[in-house]
């Protein structure tokens, strides 16, 4: 008898344990963001000395490397005012900021792989004739977006 009692009391303990029990669940999530960033700093696009007396066409280019979250759509902009501006003062010269292939757009492959993004500046042919010696130039800003 005292071990039904024993047993009994057992089985009584059990059962008030798993009544009052209860559970739930949770989401454990994370999120990855697009994201791009520049790999450096992007090289100058520098023109040759200019012959204001002859004023033939000239290019110049650059490139700067970009790198994206993989899989992340990026897109480069920039903020040429298309006229490189006379150090002196006086007229400056226009020109055209454009970027080659479309490397202005592409698809991240990762951060740290990084895509080259190509440019070049074009000065038309007899766009600077007899312009005075001086130091034309322009700082241009560029961005990247995701």
């Amino acid at each position: 008898m005292k071990r039904m009692m024993i047993l009994l009391a057992m089985a009584l303990v059990m059962m008030t344990g798993s009544a009052f029990a209860a559970t739930t669940t949770l989401t454990v999530s994370a999120q990855i963001v697009a994201a791009c960033q520049f790999d450096g700093a992007a090289s100058d696009a520098t023109f040759l000395p200019l012959d204001s007396a002859l004023a033939p066409a000239a290019s110049a280019n650059g490139t700067v490397n970009v790198s994206c979250t993989n899989g992340t759509t990026l897109a480069v902009t920039d903020d040429s005012t298309g006229t490189l501006a006379a150090g002196l003062g006086g007229p400056g010269i226009p020109y055209a900021f454009t970027y080659l292939l479309g490397s202005d757009t592409g698809l991240g492959t990762g951060i740290g792989n990084s895509v080259a993004v190509n440019y070049q500046a074009d000065i038309a042919s007899g766009a600077y004739t007899n312009f005075a010696a001086d130091t034309y130039s322009e700082v241009v800003t560029l961005t990247i977006t995701p």
